[in-house]
């Protein structure tokens, strides 16, 4: 379960007790910019079709994301 919105960690909650394996979510106390959701969901996307594992797409994503975010 994706959830591409600000302040979605309360709903990614639920849909994990509900057994969803895995679910990204956004904590409910961060604003995130349309941006870095944009570029995370490309990235995360790109690498989950390379390698069909969730937790290294997320890995890649997250590291690409802050990597980026630190560049002038």
């Amino acid at each position: 379960m994706f959830l591409a919105a600000c302040t979605s960690e309360t709903n990614g909650q639920l849909f994990k007790e509900l057994g969803a394996k895995h679910v990204i979510c956004i904590a409910d106390s961060q604003l995130v910019r349309d941006n870095a959701i944009i570029v995370f969901t490309e990235q995360f996307y790109s690498k989950l079709f390379e390698c069909q594992n969730v937790c290294i797409a997320y890995k890649h994503a997250k590291s690409f994301l802050d990597c980026a975010e630190h560049r002038d």
